[in-house]
């Protein structure tokens, strides 16, 4: 949103949010190739040695929330630092979850790459803070369910 309005103005992107595009693709390679994420995934198709069969699974899973959840969240941001909300909530959510997990589990393993995690999108938040368009939430009802039908069965 940031980059459209900057073309049809012809003012340019604030300082702050091309900083908060450069380190959000700075990291997407981070998280595809240095957590794994890719890496990880391909253990899908059978490249493995099926003796570890067993792991692949728990591989393929690391390597969805590496790529398609982290990765895809840094992508998000970058596309549109104006509006970079999705992409922070998933990202905290992510990291919640590996926060979690890592207490639950018994293991710190997790715990590292959450603070890395953690600390990036702290980052990008610091750096959109300020120019970013507010987040609005619209919470409502889809149409089947406000139906006058839908009422009368509730009633009931």
């Amino acid at each position: 949103m940031a980059d459209a309005t900057a073309a049809k103005t012809g003012v340019p992107m604030p300082s702050r949010l091309r900083i908060a595009r450069v380190v959000a693709w700075v990291m997407v390679p981070v998280a595809f190739i240095g957590l794994f994420g890719l890496a990880d995934l391909m253990t899908l198709p059978g490249w493995v040695d099926q003796q570890y069969e067993w792991s692949v699974p728990l591989e393929a899973s690391w390597g969805s929330l590496f790529t398609f959840v982290v990765g895809g969240s840094f992508v998000s941001i970058a596309r549109n630092p104006g509006q970079p909300w999705p992409g922070l909530i998933l990202l905290s959510i992510a990291i919640g979850a590996l926060l979690l997990g890592s207490v639950f589990g018994l293991d710190a393993g997790p715990t590292p790459v959450a603070l890395l995690l953690a600390a990036a999108g702290s980052l990008l938040f610091w750096l959109v803070r300020k120019e970013a368009v507010p987040a609005s939430f619209a919470w409502s009802l889809s149409r089947p369910l406000r139906s006058p039908g839908f009422a009368r069965t509730l009633a009931i």
